[in-house]
């Protein structure tokens, strides 16, 4: 292998044949060059005007910096699974609902997918309330799939409610 360079370019050579060319860097910033073309896939889907940039900007400007930040985080395939799900609620979602959704999930940098599904989810149950006339009902007192009733608590709470059970002992 030969390697040949000028104040501008370096030349690659493997057995006299010519195998590549890079422009030779003058920024002191910049350590390191490298060609679209010899990056990974995740790599080259950063840069502007890439497909998944492409469909997150018609979504929104928020939309698009979480799919950056996906990208960067540079986990392959398992980030783009997350972005075709993120660019995918909008067959559900309206654009402005899923760009407010990763405006919250960057504030609070939660980029992932449930994270931002959960965020319309909770968007849209607030906007059912509203308009259905309902005052929201404060996070503790809804109920969820597995949470008894605090009736069945203070039985146990209240003195002679349960004679089976005193003082966190049980009886014979």
């Amino acid at each position: 292998m030969i390697v040949i360079g000028n104040s501008k370019q370096v030349s690659i050579y493997h057995k006299g044949k010519l195998i590549e060319v890079h422009n030779r860097i003058t920024d002191p910033y910049i350590s390191k060059s490298t060609k679209d073309c010899h990056k990974a896939p995740w790599e080259r889907s950063i840069r502007e005007g890439s497909h998944y940039r492409k469909a997150a900007v018609k979504l929104g400007p928020y939309v698009e910096e979480v799919v950056v930040r996906l990208l960067k985080q540079g986990n392959g395939f398992i980030d783009t699974r997350k972005i075709w799900g993120i660019l995918a609620l909008d067959k559900k979602y309206s654009d402005v609902q899923i760009n407010e959704a990763c405006r919250k999930a960057l504030s609070v940098e939660a980029y992932g997918y449930r994270s931002i599904l959960t965020l319309l989810e909770l968007q849209a149950e607030a906007l059912t309330e509203q308009e259905t006339g309902k005052d929201a009902l404060p996070q503790h007192t809804k109920t969820y799939k597995f949470t008894r009733p605090i009736e069945e608590y203070q039985e146990l709470l209240i003195p002679g409610g349960n004679d089976e059970y005193r003082d966190g002992q049980q009886t014979a």
